[in-house]
């Protein structure tokens, strides 16, 4: 009785813990110094991954709270984007999976052997173990809807990481994009514990243009400046799918200059508004007022609008040539012809139905009253004269 006990004991024990293990999802973004490595969303759990990074089974499957952390969530995002995460020239977390040495060949001491390193944030904070010591990636464990950023500092004795307080932005080509940049003294961190979050005032940005193989049409923009509160706004006329990243030097903004600043990154897609008008023109035309062929070959172009108008990577010259041919097949449309035939036939035929009617009226209203008179004349007569002969009978007798 006792062993049947604790067998139930056991499996209900299991069934919760299998329930408490739950999929969460959480935004990955890498930044080396100079670039963005990776920005994705993953799907991740607490599974054991103690064949990738080392540890023992338990410690990856026994998190707190059932929770994934840092490590499983870096795991599965590179596992996602096909890289091979047993490559220690891929990644490379150490004998337990709690530091980082190697992210996609960016490694630590690659720069400066004792300032430079991989460190990390949770929705742009520094997590800590509320005594003021900073957590490890195997012991941050994560909740639904995080964003981790692991980043690269080329010296965080002066380094400042920075973020910006939006990470995707969608504009019409017209309109501002308005964005607030803030830096955390990674010193004052390390050391003091102090996570103050400070606007970043007069840093000049960069627009980074992807094409549509992944590279990059990299832009250095001074004339655009972050003021006292961190504001950068400005307009992107040229249509496609940016990255932005804010610079503080010393140097002029020369080539060889050092970034005071980790690198903040978001993404800013820019869409013609000029197209977006005329594709809902097109939508509203209704197709019962026009020919079959015209308002066809209509709908053919209206697709081809819609479709380059979702493509991020459209050049402003296929945008405009699009605008073109949409606004030719809404001038070509060609009335419906037959609509009208059919409306002037159905006129036609009311206007000889009524004439119909009224003939037929005049006709038989006075053919029934000549018809029917002689009739009631006889009648009366013969009424008439049965009347006389009856009276006559009855003086007779």
């Amino acid at each position: 009785m006792k062993k049947l006990i604790y067998v139930l004991l056991l499996s209900i024990s299991i069934s919760l813990g299998t329930i408490n293990l739950q999929a969460i999802n959480v935004n990955v973004r890498i930044e080396s110094y100079d670039k963005t490595l990776l920005k994705t969303s993953v799907n991740v759990e607490a599974t054991d991954i103690s064949s990738i990074v080392g540890g023992n089974s338990s410690k990856w499957t026994n998190t707190v709270g059932n929770k994934p952390v840092v490590t499983q969530a870096i795991v599965k995002a590179l596992q996602d984007k096909g890289y091979n995460v047993n490559d220690h020239s891929v990644l490379n977390l150490g004998t337990s999976g709690g530091m980082l040495y190697n992210i996609l060949g960016v490694q630590n001491g690659s720069i400066d052997s004792y300032f430079d390193g991989w460190m990390y944030t949770i929705n742009n904070d520094f997590p800590d173990d509320g005594a003021g010591m900073g957590l490890s990636i195997d012991m941050a464990t994560l909740n639904e809807g995080d964003s981790i950023v692991l980043f690269f500092t080329e010296n965080w004795y002066v380094n400042a990481y920075s973020y910006f307080d939006k990470e995707n932005i969608e504009v019409f080509d017209d309109e501002l994009v308005n964005f607030n940049n803030y830096q955390i003294n990674i010193m004052n961190f390390m050391f003091y514990n102090n996570k103050t979050n400070n606007p970043v005032n007069n840093a000049f940005l960069i627009l980074e243009k992807q094409n549509k193989d992944g590279s990059y049409l990299t832009k250095k923009r001074p004339d655009i400046i972050s003021n006292s509160s961190g504001l950068f706004s400005f307009t992107i006329n040229e249509v496609g799918l940016y990255n932005a990243t804010s610079w503080i030097d010393n140097d002029d903004q020369t080539d060889d200059f050092i970034n005071e600043l980790t690198r903040a990154s978001t993404t800013i897609i820019v869409k013609s508004r000029a197209l977006y008008n005329i594709i809902n023109e097109a939508q509203a035309i209704i197709n019962d007022n026009y020919t079959t062929s015209s308002y066809q070959n209509l709908i053919t172009t209206l697709n081809e609008a819609e479709t380059l108008y979702q493509n991020n990577y459209a050049s402003s010259a296929e945008v405009n040539n699009m605008i073109t041919a949409l606004r030719k097949q809404i001038d070509n449309l060609e009335e419906n012809n037959d609509q009208t035939i059919d409306q002037d036939e159905d006129n036609n035929v009311e206007t000889i139905d009524n004439k119909l009617v009224e003939k037929t009226t005049k006709a038989n209203l006075p053919t029934t009253g000549i018809k029917t008179m002689p009739f009631c004349m006889v009648m009366l007569i013969f009424g008439s004269g049965l009347s006389i002969i009856y009276y006559k009978n009855s003086k007779i007798n």
